[in-house]
């Protein structure tokens, strides 16, 4: 029998992923080392145009795991999710809080904690709280409209927890939700359950509450009986409306992979950069290695892959690199969150994701929060970390 779900997946892979939000690095190398912010001299043109600096309340927080685009013809809005106040909060392009619509912790229209969420217009926005496995439609003054249920917490066998963050968005496609998907086996247990049972998609049909889980992980060869950390599992993906296909990345696999709506992998293309190894580094003493600290410390010493972005205004995609560093951190160190020389690079691809060019972007950019909107990329810049304000640099870009 597996153990209970707190000590299943939250007690450690979660605790491993709020360390990878919060912090990154890079590798210090001759390709890095420029301290300007003059990108590349090829076909591709990259601009920094301004800092957009979203002005927080005394309640918020100055991270989020989640961001989205989104503007009809009245407005255009940078959404959050505020995990501080449980609420979802809509900014203007200038940084200025619009509205708010507060998830209610107890009562009956409560969704409990938030953990992400996906908004589609008026009286649409769509809450997920992984503790539960459930999704809420919320309408735009937070009254609960609907609820799905999907599998619950088990101990005994098999199952996917669902699970959004920005370089994992949930998507609705002809009134199916597609949900982000962790397999439910705790991987330092049976790493090979983890790889082979692990779903990374739950479709959700929101007419009639139906779901089922789909796509393994096409990878599995690459990491079966090798010392990885499951930071390098963790599936990324983007969508692409018009081939109407799911695009998946991975941390530690220099490929991505393309499938269809109903889970059919229809292609394989390596999308690699400049500044990875050909073979990542494992774990040592890999009986010892079921910490989070060392888990993450082996991230910090490996460049890896943040997330991939399709950018339907330019028909191109990005691919966001973290760095690896050779700088020795300790435990203090990260829970003092001691900063971290960290340095990314972004990769940019055709519409047939073929590579066309990686740009090693400047320091103090980091991945945790990167949103594609019509007037270019945004990228969090912690360079100069403000309590009251999140920082986005706006990327102009363009393919000569």
């Amino acid at each position: 029998m597996n153990p209970k779900p707190s000590t299943l997946f939250m007690k450690k892979p979660l605790l491993l992923l709020h360390l990878l939000v919060v912090f990154s690095c890079t590798q210090r190398s001759d390709r890095t080392s420029q301290e300007n912010s003059e990108l590349s001299k090829s076909t591709l043109a990259i601009e920094y145009k301004k800092t957009i600096n979203l002005n927080l309340d005394n309640k918020t927080s100055n991270w989020s795991s989640s961001i989205q685009y989104y503007e009809d013809s009245k407005n255009k809005y940078l959404i959050l999710a505020s995990t501080s106040t449980n609420s979802v909060q809509f900014y203007d392009l200038n940084g200025n809080l619009q509205k708010e619509v507060t998830c209610e912790w107890e009562g009956p229209e409560s969704t409990g904690k938030m953990q992400s969420f996906l908004y589609t217009g008026k009286d649409s926005l769509y809450i997920l709280n992984i503790n539960t496995h459930r999704i809420f439609r919320l309408s735009d003054k937070g009254k609960v409209l609907k609820l799905y249920q999907l599998e619950p917490w088990k101990t005994d066998d098999y199952f996917t927890i669902p699970f959004a963050i920005c370089a994992m968005p949930m998507e609705i496609v002809d009134d199916k939700l597609y949900i982000p998907g962790l397999p439910g086996v705790y991987y330092f247990k049976n790493p090979t359950d983890y790889l082979t049972k692990g779903k990374l998609t739950i479709s959700l049909d929101l007419k009639t509450g139906e779901h089922i889980e789909q796509i393994n992980h096409p990878n599995k060869e690459k990491f079966l009986g090798k010392n990885y950390g499951s930071d390098l599992l963790y599936a990324h993906r983007t969508f692409n409306p018009i081939t109407q296909t799911f695009i998946h990345s991975f941390p530690g696999d220099h490929s991505i992979y393309s499938y269809t709506m109903d889970g059919k992998l229809i292609d394989t293309k390596e999308l690699k950069s400049d500044y990875a190894d050909d073979v990542l580094k494992e774990m040592a003493n890999w009986a010892s290695v079921d910490d989070s600290y060392k888990e993450y410390f082996h991230y910090l010493k490996n460049t890896i892959y943040e997330g991939l972005y399709f950018d339907k205004y330019r028909n191109i995609y990005y691919r966001l690199v973290k760095h690896g560093t050779n700088t020795i951190y300790s435990k203090e160190d990260v829970d003092n969150k001691k900063p971290i020389d960290c340095r990314c690079s972004l990769i940019v691809a055709d519409k047939d994701l073929n590579k066309i060019d990686e740009i090693v972007l400047e320091k103090g950019v980091r991945h945790h929060l990167v949103v594609v909107t019509p007037e270019g990329l945004l990228i969090l810049n912690k360079k100069n970390p403000q309590e009251n304000i999140i920082a986005l640099n706006l990327y102009e870009i363009k393919v000569k």
